[in-house]
């Protein structure tokens, strides 16, 4: 079977050419088993079924393999109009999957449904996608090329067709209506189709997702993927591992395991001797703040690795500056001596307690299409609180609440913290996390 080159190498090459080498390569990622990646991954399942309801007569192609959906997707754009889920883009040596294409005429719609939020508002006023400088938007920026990649291997295999690229997105102004609701929450792949064109207006109606218009923002980016694709297909063709560009983005690699110099991680094939240094220089609270060279316009960081210093002691402390310097020296000097730190003020701050105090904590989540009617995505929910109350003889009792039952949870979780701080007299909360979602909770 043809192997072939996808968005997924694509995504990568974009952002690190030696990092799309190793994926070619299999080599281990720490990505495949982050459990925040598998939540987003399981909303963008979510999301994708509930696109499904906003379509009628559609062919799914989901369950074929790549070589019999690149012959059907042939075959049904050819018949005429139609709707196609999950069908199979091929040419030379790319292959895509778009999530949804329609064809209308000598127009093919192609739709990416993702999971992450929009805001239609911004978008009708052209800034939603592409920032003051004619830019695409930092935020936006992967699913935006993601898209460009898949438009562009389109109309390289159907030149015979215009291409219109759109995204259908979670809008974060638009609150959960219940059939959408319900719908989500059942697991079954497919659920609620429309059989009728009254059906299709009701489900868009009554949904939070929207259709985003991409064609502008894909049109400033063309020429760049054009020529990134045919570039990676170079490198991808002749198996040599490009030229690794060593810089502070490689601390949050993918491939980097944390695992020392092992056979699998990416990271030490790219960095060699420099990934060894112990503690490390990406190891510096704030690292990312520091910058230096004529006008502060380069990292710190880019300019210690090209130098090829990449211990954590080779930043001096002269080259400390902005609002994290008393911090980052602290870490550099206590870190040198092995010593423990403690400010001087906290003493005199526990004295100016007042008893009782608690430690409160909170547990929340979010979700792409809310769980609950009247909510929008990613609208914050809190679900659990724990608070610990602590007397000043030491006495220590524990009060807590989850919210168990089917229903909206914030005005059960502030009339329960309310009774569970009952006779406290001083909160302490590791951030302001908490302090912001009590705030939140109290406006809704």
């Amino acid at each position: 079977m043809k192997k072939y080159l996808t968005k997924q190498d694509f995504t990568r090459w974009m952002s690190c050419k030696t990092a799309a080498f190793h994926g070619w390569n299999r080599l281990q990622s720490k990505n495949d088993d982050d459990p925040f990646l598998k939540y987003l991954a399981k909303e963008g399942e979510t999301v994708g079924r509930m696109a499904h309801r906003l379509f009628m007569n559609a062919v799914s192609l989901a369950d074929q393999s790549s070589d019999d959906a690149k012959e059907a997707t042939r075959r049904t754009l050819a018949s005429g109009d139609c709707t196609l889920f999950e069908a199979c883009i091929a040419h030379g040596d790319h292959l895509a999957r778009p999530d949804i294409l329609i064809r209308k005429g000598d127009r093919i719609f192609i739709i990416e449904v993702k999971s992450k939020v929009g805001n239609f508002e911004q978008h009708k006023a052209g800034k939603l996608l592409v920032n003051y400088y004619g830019d695409i938007r930092a935020g936006y920026r992967e699913i935006t090329f993601d898209l460009a990649y898949q438009s562009v291997l389109l109309e390289r295999a159907f030149p015979e067709f215009t291409v219109v690229p759109y995204f259908l997105l979670p809008d974060e102004c638009t609150e959960s209506k219940e059939p959408e609701v319900t719908a989500a929450r059942n697991e079954e792949q497919v659920v609620d189709l429309p059989t009728s064109e009254f059906q299709v207006k009701a489900n868009r109606e009554g949904s939070v997702l929207q259709f985003f218009a991409a064609g502008q923002a894909i049109e400033l980016i063309r020429e760049t993927v054009c020529s990134q694709m045919d570039a990676m297909t170079e490198a991808w063709r002749s198996g040599a591992m490009p030229t690794p560009d060593l810089k502070y983005a490689c601390r949050n690699c993918e491939f980097r395991l944390g695992k020392g110099r092992v056979a699998n991680d990416g990271y030490h094939k790219c960095w060699g001797s420099l990934a060894e240094p112990n503690p490390h220089l990406f190891d510096l609270y704030q690292l990312f703040a520091l910058k230096t060279g004529e006008k502060n316009q380069q990292l710190l960081a880019d300019a210690k690795i090209q130098a090829g210093q990449t211990s954590l002691y080779d930043i001096g402390e002269n080259e400390l500056h902005g609002e994290h310097a008393e911090r980052q020296r602290m870490q550099l000097s206590y870190g040198k001596t092995g010593e423990e730190w403690i400010d001087p003020r906290l003493g005199e701050e526990i004295e100016n307690l007042k008893w009782p105090i608690v430690f409160l904590d909170f547990e929340t989540i979010m979700s792409a299409i809310p769980w609950y009617e009247g909510l929008r995505p990613y609208q914050v929910l809190p679900f659990q609180f724990s608070c610990h109350i602590l007397q000043k003889n030491g006495d220590m009792t524990h009060r807590e609440w989850l919210n168990t039952e089917y229903r909206n949870p914030i005005r059960p979780f502030v009339e329960n913290l309310k009774s569970a701080l009952e006779g406290v007299e001083t909160v302490l909360v590791f951030t302001g996390y908490e302090q912001r979602i009590l705030k939140e909770s109290l406006e809704y």
